[in-house]
């Protein structure tokens, strides 16, 4: 087995010397491989949003609830108390006394009606609802990106060429 030395590396290469050998000598070569990064001058890019402000109406239903209370006489005489029930959207509530006369009568005095009722009122309001809006502007290879106004006339100074 024959070692080799990189080609560079040990002595001078003498060919007379190599005539009186046997053996042939063969030189191996490597290569390697080298790899770097630089930076190129490219496209550059700057994105700026705007904010735009839109009126809309917003309508929206709403119910308002309340109750009206009437009270009914009915003066009947009656053997228990009476529940109380509900009929549709009424809720009635019975109201009781006690008479004292040769014998002692459950009177029905009044019964109390109390209707359920449900108003709706369309309610329409302004309100202002904001959106973004996103522009990208390419520069050219070479070109310095300025600091041009937005749309309100202010410099961008806050909005950084991203590259």
């Amino acid at each position: 087995m024959t070692t080799s030395i990189p080609d560079g590396a040990g002595p001078p290469h003498d060919p007379a010397a190599e005539a009186g050998r046997d053996e042939l000598t063969l030189r191996l070569v490597e290569e390697r491989l080298a790899v770097a990064k630089r930076r190129v001058a490219g496209e550059t890019v700057r994105i700026s949003t705007t904010t735009e402000t839109a009126e809309e109406v917003a309508e929206v239903a709403l119910d308002r609830y309340r109750v009206e209370v009437t009270r009914v006489p009915v003066g009947r005489v009656v053997e228990a108390a009476p529940p109380a029930r509900s009929e549709g959207d009424t809720t009635i509530v019975p109201v009781l006394e006690e008479r004292y006369v040769v014998v002692k009568q459950l009177v029905l005095t009044e019964e109390i009606h109390i209707r359920h009722v449900v108003e709706r009122e369309v309610k329409r309001e302004a309100v202002a609802l904001r959106r973004q809006r996103a522009a990208v502007d390419r520069v050219e290879r070479g070109a310095q990106p300025s600091d041009r106004p937005d749309a309100a006339g202010s410099p961008q100074a806050t909005k950084a060429p991203l590259r």
